[in-house]
């Protein structure tokens, strides 16, 4: 399956509202994600289950999203260890990568919670 690259270029393409909304097809470059934030738009995950979003453990999920739970800052330390976990270590299972990706993470903070 090809991936859809969503560059600052264009980003607007993909916007809806004020949202983005991601699933495993796109892959967003730094670039797009620093332009996300400086206007605001969110961005969730179509691909996740709500009631247990990404597996953080911090209980509260209400959200509809993958990372919608934690900060901008944490959303974006997420999804750059999960990047370098699938380039380096070639894990492309999708509940594998999260599970490595989270606890890393947790290592890395002591936990978001």
């Amino acid at each position: 399956m090809s991936k859809t690259l969503i560059t600052v270029d264009n980003l607007q393409d993909y916007v809806t509202g004020n949202r983005l909304t991601m699933d495993g097809s796109k892959i967003l470059t730094a670039g797009a994600r620093d332009e996300l934030t400086r206007r605001g738009i969110e961005v969730t995950w179509a691909d996740a289950p709500a009631e247990s979003c990404c597996g953080c453990g911090c209980g509260d999920h209400k959200a509809e999203s993958a990372t919608a739970c934690h900060s901008p800052e944490q959303e974006e330390l997420l999804i750059g260890v999960a990047a370098i976990i699938k380039q380096h270590y070639n894990i492309t299972d999708p509940e594998e990568l999260k599970k490595v990706t989270l606890e890393t993470v947790a290592a890395i903070n002591g936990g978001f919670h």
